[in-house]
């Protein structure tokens, strides 16, 4: 039993306290009542009663480190005397007339563990050597591509191992997950597991960048259901994540396919799900971030309806938020050559993918998922609007951010008066950048794909500094038009033109001299001499004595 847990103890008598072995004597029951329970013990009301009977034993044998020895008095020893007797009579299988029911739980798991490897190797090897050879085509043919959103992130996915080929790639099967068929499909056409993906890139074709939201966003430790490790490859890094997934059963068949036969074909993460009334917002979650989900979908209408004031839209599609419970599976969603860590992402056509945390700050959370609408309704332009200059990309995702925490802006006589676009710490990260001379060169973080890592601040935050600043001098249409420009394919110099009146060159003379402006009224406010009137009591502390830290 404590291999099966996952555990292992050592008895030590004297240690363990009286209440400690009252608690074996009420497991002592527990095990009983399975035994009692003959092969119903198996079925999925019976094994939240196995979690229970391992959680008691877990508690029972927990560490006492804490406590004084002390001798264990005799009805104490009885009790343990009692455990002792039951445990193998609770273990022992239940007289039934069906064999395959007598046996433990475990191996009936492993023998349906067996048969959904058996029935799935095909396609997993098949998508191993697709990915090995970096043939997006022979991929896709082993993916159900039949929701939009999933077929966009998957023909993405596959378009990136032309640029990044992984040196090694693995698939493998390390459990079944038991569902209750929500989607309508039968179970002899869906297979939900624990998909483990090992693989490793070569350091010469790591991938900087994206379209993303939060530059500073860090990598967290793994939670259930979804454990990732990560390390030095072959010449590179690697990375082990695993995720539950989904394949479904594919009749259909062409003749133009080079596989005219019914096969088994990834069909994604396995996502628990939560809609709005109105059907037009769903946000998918793993197991235990359910409070998570219906934080996102709480704020997720106030997020798309300031955004489309923002850009004067009306966006009614359903909006699909993903929430990732780990920074490296999201990652591993996006592309395999994905390393840096972020907080969200989205590209045109695929869903909103965001970390996710088990408590979601609500300002930070409408925040993120502003940033994000923010791409989609850039996207709106054009699809191919990812390809424009990235920090105006990025920019523009931040002014959205912004403009999100202002709720006084759902007033239309406000909106229409507001002159405010830059958001606090872009003013102050700018201005600090300016002082240290460490302005980033606008070419530098045009290419999504080109840009340094060590530039990503400067994409996010001094991209919204500029974006806000036309916004600020010229107006918010004359901004949004901007940005339509930029999506529908113009250059950053023609899109100001054409909408501002001048070149880009200038433009970008003119915001330089409002940092300028700024940064010499800041320094004038700090050399000028302090006139407020002198306290009415002395300080508490001597003048040049340690101040006690915060």
């Amino acid at each position: 039993m404590l291999a099966s847990i996952g555990h292992s103890a050592t008895f030590e008598p004297n240690a363990i306290p009286t209440k400690r072995l009252l608690h074996f004597a009420g497991l002592a029951r527990t095990l009983e009542q399975c035994s009692e329970s003959g092969p119903g013990f198996t079925e999925p009301a019976e094994t939240h009663q196995r979690f229970y009977l391992f959680d008691s034993f877990e508690f029972a044998m927990h560490s006492t480190s804490s406590l004084k020895h002390r001798p264990v008095r005799l009805h104490s020893v009885r009790c343990a005397l009692a455990l002792m007797v039951a445990l193998p009579l609770a273990l022992r299988a239940a007289p039934t007339d069906d064999p395959a029911a007598a046996t433990l739980p475990d191996a009936r798991n492993a023998a349906k563990l067996d048969e959904a490897r058996s029935i799935l190797d095909p396609t997993l090897r098949s998508i191993e050597s697709a990915v090995r050879t970096a043939d997006p085509a022979a991929y896709l043919a082993w993916v159900d591509l039949a929701e939009s959103h999933f077929a966009k992130e998957q023909r993405n996915w596959a378009a990136d191992l032309l640029r990044h080929r992984p040196e090694a790639f693995e698939l493998r099967i390390v459990g079944l997950i038991e569902h209750d068929n929500a989607a309508g499909r039968a179970r002899d056409t869906e297979i939900v597991c624990d998909l483990e993906m090992s693989w490793s890139i070569p350091a010469a074709k790591q991938a900087d960048g994206g379209h993303a939201a939060g530059a500073d966003a860090d990598s967290r430790e793994p939670t259930s259901p979804v454990t990732t490790t990560g390390g030095p490859g072959l010449g590179g890094w690697s990375r082990t994540v695993r995720f539950p997934a989904r394949f479904t059963l594919s009749e259909q068949t062409d003749a133009s396919d080079p596989i005219d036969e019914p096969r088994w074909l990834f069909a994604g993460e396995a996502w628990l799900t939560v809609r709005s009334d109105d059907g037009r917002n769903t946000v998918c979650y793993a197991e235990g971030f359910e409070d998570a989900a219906k934080r996102v979908l709480a704020l997720l209408p106030t997020a798309r309806r300031r955004v489309d004031r923002l850009f004067g839209m009306n966006l009614e599609h359903e909006q699909v938020v993903k929430l990732y419970p780990d920074a490296r599976w999201l990652l591993a969603s996006i592309y395999l050559s994905y390393k840096d860590p972020i907080g969200g992402w989205n590209e045109p056509g695929e869903s909103i993918k965001l970390l996710a945390r088990r408590t979601m700050n609500e300002r930070a959370t409408l925040a993120l998922l502003a940033h994000e609408y923010g791409h989609v309704a850039t996207f709106e332009f054009d699809e191919h609007a990812s390809d424009a200059a990235w920090w105006a990309v990025e920019g523009i995702a931040e002014v959205c951010a912004t403009f999100a925490a202002r709720s006084e802006l759902d007033d239309d006589a406000a909106l229409t008066a507001n002159t405010r676009f830059i958001g606090r710490t872009a003013r102050s990260r700018v201005l600090a950048w300016h002082r240290g001379d460490r302005l980033a060169d606008w070419n530098d973080m045009a290419d999504f794909r080109k840009t340094p890592s060590s530039l990503g601040g400067h994409v996010y935050k001094q991209g919204e500094h500029m974006v806000g600043f036309i916004g600020e001098r010229f107006g918010r249409e004359k901004m949004i038009e901007w940005v339509r420009e930029l999506a529908v394919g113009a250059t950053v110099d023609d899109a100001t033109r054409r909408t501002l009146g001048l070149s880009f060159d200038a433009l970008d003379a003119r915001w330089r001299e409002l940092i300028r402006e700024e940064a010499d009224s800041q320094r004038e406010d700090a050399d000028a001499p302090d006139e407020s009137p002198a306290p009415a009591t002395p300080p508490t502390t001597a003048p040049n004595a340690a101040t006690k830290p915060e």
